[in-house]
């Protein structure tokens, strides 16, 4: 995005563990809304590449989209970890006054863990069994919270310090 716009754009890439045989990559970028008065999402997609090294832009596929409020704080780092799935980190918006570290209510600061790979059907992911909200409606993706702006694998251990906060992975003791 062009623009005095901060931390906007291409936040984040990870590329599918078996890149070398399916080319397929994932990125966490911003977009802008239609309405001016809203300041954007964040989107997870899902692209393949050429050997040329560059993304073949028609196999685009949108993997998930997260209403931001905010022209601050989107989050970005993504990566897959050994058990084959996806984690995502989001930001807070920069308003600590919405509480959104803490509140499991909300997608936003948080770290999500989803499976990109194989959606069954016309789904664009599937939620792993063992995420500790399964069943909450919008939520079930949430693996970790409790950080304004989780950031990077440390992210997703049981119990990391981020900043000034530490973030909790859900169904652990704090």
């Amino acid at each position: 995005m062009a623009g005095p716009l901060i931390g906007r754009g291409l936040l984040g890439m990870a590329f599918h563990p078996r890149y070398d045989r399916n080319g397929k990559f994932y990125v966490f970028y911003t977009r802008k809304r239609a309405d001016p008065a809203k300041h954007g999402d964040i989107v997870i997609a899902q692209f393949k590449g050429g050997t040329d090294l560059t993304a073949d832009p028609s196999s685009r596929r949108t993997v998930l989209v997260i209403d931001h409020p905010s022209e601050f704080h989107f989050g970005g780092w993504m990566g897959f970890r050994p058990d084959g799935y996806l984690y995502v980190t989001t930001g807070d918006t920069g308003d600590s006054s919405l509480g959104h570290p803490e509140d499991i209510r909300t997608r936003l600061a948080k770290v999500l863990r989803l499976d990109p790979r194989d959606p069954p059907g016309p789904r664009t992911f599937t939620v792993p069994s063992d995420n500790p909200f399964v069943g909450v409606p919008e939520n079930d993706l949430v693996w970790a919270y409790g950080s304004a702006i989780p950031g990077g694998p440390a992210s997703i251990a049981p119990r990391a310090t981020c900043g000034w906060r530490t973030l909790v992975r859900a169904g652990t003791k704090r």
